[in-house]
């Protein structure tokens, strides 16, 4: 099933409304009146406070938002919707998480996104006021909380029912091993994905310079194989290019001189770095794990900064989960707990 996903932050102008909202939340509690004075106060501060933004608050976001995407541009759920901003009361402390999904089944879950950019061998841990905050908002909901927690120093995403979380002395604590025995992201569309390797962008050079071990040249065409066969159907090239960019095998490269001891072409190839010989694939990553790298490419610079989160399309490509190439084949796995 193929859905046509809307952009809820296109559809809704934050300068319009979310600002405004913003502005008579200062004024009440620094306790102004609308006054042009106010609005003078109201900018300066607002100003201070994005020069003091750190570097966890933006990258918390940048996942924040990783997360939303990567769910849009799976396809299979109804929808995604913050829901921690706003107006909102609850007769006792909560921590509202970040979002609201609807499954393809019409059942409903919440999650909360975190990211954890310390070493993959080291538990992801909050605080119990942090958990308990959650816990409430699950009760009061009668809906199951979800962390939804990126590993970036692997790659990979995870998303685990609050439950799984354990008390260990003031905070609750999840190791990587329990998130990836216990994890639910296969509702909300990721696919383990399997091909057969390698998969090779052929480049012939138009002209080029070889010197001191530095080639520099200007590409006359390129072409793209899979376990060295060339494939030509433009869909089936497309989508072995996103493999082959953001799956997460080892790149290499090889030069093919001809009998002139000229450049013939340059094979830049990616591969696994232990082959499987007992099956005609090897696993090359999940989807979730494609699309944040792609993401993070896309909004990070060359610096390591954020230069804008938002995105006006979704990420990866039109996939249908039943298709497969005639050269690149494709092995789909939905990974269940």
């Amino acid at each position: 099933m193929v859905m046509k996903m809307s952009d809820g932050i296109k559809n809704r102008n934050p300068m319009k409304f979310d600002l405004y909202d913003l502005y008579l939340n200062y004024i009440h509690n620094n306790k102004k009146r609308n006054s042009e004075n106010s609005l003078y106060d109201f900018l300066r501060d607002i100003k201070k406070s994005i020069e003091g933004f750190n570097e966890i608050l933006s990258f918390g976001k940048k996942t924040e938002l990783g997360f939303y995407y990567i769910v849009r541009s799976l396809k299979h759920v109804k929808s995604i919707e913050q829901i921690d901003c706003g107006i909102k009361y609850y007769y006792k402390p909560v921590k509202i998480p970040d979002y609201m999904v609807i499954l393809n089944d019409d059942s409903k879950i919440y999650v909360e996104v975190k990211n954890n950019n310390k070493s993959f061998e080291k538990n992801y841990s909050m605080t119990t006021e942090y958990y308990s905050g959650l816990l409430e908002y699950s009760k009061l909901q009668n809906t199951e909380v979800y962390c939804a927690i990126y590993w970036s120093k692997i790659g990979y995403w995870t998303l685990n029912k609050l439950s799984l979380f354990k008390l260990n002395g003031n905070k609750y604590v999840l190791n990587v091993l329990d998130a990836m025995k216990y994890n639910y992201m296969n509702i909300v569309g990721d696919y383990m994905i399997g091909v057969e390797a390698p998969l090779t962008l052929r480049v012939y050079p138009d002209t080029y310079n070889l010197e001191n071990g530095k080639l520099e040249f200007k590409i006359r065409q390129a072409f793209f194989l899979c376990k060295n066969n060339l494939v030509v159907d433009s869909k089936e090239k497309n989508i072995g290019l996103f493999f082959f960019f953001y799956g997460k095998w080892k790149e290499n490269s090889e030069i093919k001189f001809n009998s002139k001891k000229e450049i013939e072409y340059i094979d830049f190839y990616v591969e696994p770095e232990e082959r499987q010989d007992n099956q005609n694939f090897d696993i090359i990553g999940n989807l979730s794990s494609m699309y944040m790298k792609q993401y993070n490419l896309i909004v990070i610079d060359k610096n390591d900064k954020i230069i804008d989160p938002y995105l006006n399309h979704n990420l990866g490509f039109d996939f249908d989960v039943n298709y497969s190439g005639d050269i690149l084949k494709i092995w789909r796995f939905e990974i269940t707990c």
